[in-house]
């Protein structure tokens, strides 16, 4: 895995071409579905990172709540493209359900 620069300007190189072939391509016209869809790859990118692992900038953005990831060593579960995902998908569900209620 590349540096946290790295890593987070290669994600914005491939939101912009993403956006760009969008919008040319006239894939999606609906400006809320893309937007949530900006929003969702830029919150992945800069909090949800593989590194959460380690004191990495997106373990110190999260703050108290990165917590829970510290049990993972490095290179493990949260490195992986599958597990790693629905791992942090269940975490914050379970954080908004813990808001809401």
């Amino acid at each position: 895995m590349p540096n946290y620069n790295t890593y987070t300007t290669v994600n914005y190189i491939l939101l912009s071409i993403t956006l760009l072939a969008n919008f040319y391509f006239h894939i999606s016209e609906d400006y809320v579905s893309i937007t949530i869809f900006m929003i969702s790859y830029i919150m992945g990118t800069t909090i949800l990172s593989p590194d959460l692992d380690t004191s990495s900038k997106s373990f110190r953005r999260l703050g108290i709540l990165a917590f829970p990831f510290r049990w993972s060593t490095h290179h493990g579960l949260q490195h992986n493209l599958f597990v790693g995902c629905v791992i942090k998908v269940i975490y914050l569900i379970i954080i908004v359900i813990l808001v809401i209620f």
